[in-house]
């Protein structure tokens, strides 16, 4: 689902944020765009079925490499299928072409965001298929 301004976009992701156990129930797969990395912390670390592709810009300062790391270990010790794709020289929001901020850490990257794309359907024919 996409909303169409940040409060909408924020209106959907709320509640799943708040209730991992509803976010774990509904998931076959997951395409996370430049994404916040916060772990649930009140969930018992079991088996994650779904497989995940996460796309995030390298240099986006609201996830520094740490919180990649612990993403990394969070799916690895849940057994999940996962990948992570960083695009380097890329910031937070590199899909959206309404994002030039680069002094908050949020820019457009026309390449990497054809490249996000590109990758978002090959995972999705491979889960849906």
């Amino acid at each position: 689902m996409l909303g169409k301004n940040n409060a909408e976009n924020s209106a959907l992701m709320t509640p799943l944020m708040q209730d991992r156990a509803l976010l774990r129930r509904r998931l076959r797969g997951v395409v996370s765009f430049h994404g916040l990395f916060s772990a649930p912390g009140d969930l018992p670390n079991e088996r994650i079925r779904a497989k995940f592709l996460t796309l995030h810009g390298h240099d986006d300062p609201m996830v520094p490499p740490a919180a990649v790391l612990a993403l990394e270990k969070e799916l690895t010790d849940a057994g999940a299928d996962w990948q992570i794709h960083a695009y380097g020289g890329t910031l937070h929001a590199f899909t959206n072409q309404d994002a030039n901020s680069p002094q908050q850490g949020m820019a457009y990257t026309p390449l990497a965001a054809k490249r996000a794309w590109t990758s978002m359907k090959n995972f999705l024919a491979e889960v849906l298929a």
